[in-house]
C-alpha cells in the first residue's frame, strides 16, 4: 500500500494500491475544521402602499444547482433569520399568498452575517391569479425537489419561475388573468409542459407535472457556455431554454438557468442542430 496523505482542514486523501486481491483496510484522519456561523437575516416588505413590512412571508434558501436547503417565516416586523450556512452563493425567494410573484434573489454569503432589505412583494389584486401543483418523478411518483417552472405568456417571454420545495410543491402568485405556457424542468429529466388560462371566473389553476428520466443516447453531445453582459459581467439566474426545429415548427426540449457565473450546460444531447435562448429575469 503506497500512502501519500495532503490532508487538510477539510478533508484529507491517501493513494491505495491493491495486490494480488488482498483487503486493505486504511484509515483517513480528518482535522477539526473551523465552524462558519454564518447568518442570513432580513427584513420582506409590500412594495406599496408605505412599505409595510410583510408578516408570515416564507423565505426560502436554495444551493446555487437548485437544491431547496432550508426556509423560515417573517414575524410581525417583516424579519426572518437563517443560521448556520456555509460560505457559499445561495438563491433566496420569498412568497405569501395574496402578492405577486416574485423573483429570486442571488446572494453571495462570506461574511460572518448578511442583512437582505431587497425583499420585496407587491399586493396582488383581484385582477390577479395564481398557478400552483406538484412536480413528481415517474414511474415512482416520487416528489422532485428543486425542479424549475418557468411561466411563458403567448408572446414567448418568461414571465415568472419558481423552483419546487422537498415536498414537490410550488406556487407562483399575482399573474395577470391571461393564457400561459408552464414549463417544469430538472436535472437528469425530460421537461414537461401544459396550457393554463386565467380568467375571473378561474384565476387559480392547478398543474401537476411528472417528470421522466432522461435517457443517455448512445452518441451524446454535452453543450454548455456562459451568459454575460455586454460589459463581460457575468448574468447568474437567467433563464436558457433549448430548441429543435422540426418541420419548421420550433420546439421546446430542454430547460435550465444560468449559475452565479453566468455558466449553464445541456448534458447527454443527441446529435442534431439545435437553437439556445437565453432570458435574463431581472
Amino acid at each position: 500500500m503506497q500512502t501519500n496523505p495532503n490532508d487538510t482542514p477539510q478533508g484529507a486523501a491517501k493513494e491505495v494500491r491493491i495486490t494480488s486481491e488482498q483487503p486493505i483496510v486504511t484509515s483517513l484522519i480528518l482535522q477539526p475544521s473551523d465552524k462558519l456561523p454564518l447568518q442570513l437575516s432580513g427584513f420582506v416588505y409590500q412594495v406599496s402602499p408605505g412599505g409595510e413590512p410583510v408578516s408570515g412571508a416564507l423565505v426560502c434558501v436554495y444551493e446555487e444547482g437548485g437544491r431547496f436547503l432550508t426556509h423560515a417565516y417573517t414575524d410581525e416586523k417583516g424579519y426572518f433569520a437563517i443560521a448556520s450556512l456555509a460560505a457559499a452563493t445561495y438563491f433566496i425567494s420569498a412568497a405569501k399568498e395574496g402578492y405577486h410573484a416574485a423573483p429570486l434573489l442571488t446572494v453571495a454569503l462570506s461574511q460572518d452575517t448578511v442583512l437582505l432589505e431587497g425583499l420585496l412583494l407587491q399586493p396582488a389584486t383581484s385582477k390577479q391569479g395564481t398557478i400552483y401543483g406538484t412536480v413528481q418523478s415517474i414511474p415512482d411518483q416520487a416528489p422532485v425537489e428543486g425542479a424549475r417552472i418557468d411561466l411563458v405568456d403567448s408572446t414567448g417571454k418568461v414571465v415568472a419561475c419558481a423552483l419546487s420545495s422537498q415536498t414537490g410543491d410550488y406556487a407562483i402568485y399575482g399573474l395577470p388573468l391571461e393564457r400561459f405556457t408552464a414549463i417544469a424542468a430538472a436535472g437528469p429529466y425530460s421537461c414537461d409542459s401544459a396550457v393554463a388560462t386565467l380568467s375571473p371566473s378561474q384565476p387559480s389553476e392547478m398543474i401537476n407535472f411528472t417528470l421522466s428520466p432522461r435517457e443517455t443516447p448512445a452518441r451524446s453531445s454535452f453543450l454548455s457556455g456562459f451568459l454575460k453582459d455586454p460589459d463581460g459581467t457575468p448574468i447568474p439566474l437567467a433563464w436558457v431554454g433549448l430548441y429543435t426545429t422540426e418541420e419548421g415548427v420550433r420546439r421546446l426540449v430542454a430547460v435550465t438557468m444560468s449559475s452565479a457565473d453566468g455558466y449553464y450546460a445541456f448534458p447527454s444531447l443527441p446529435d442534431g442542430d439545435y437553437v439556445v435562448k437565453a432570458q435574463a429575469l431581472s
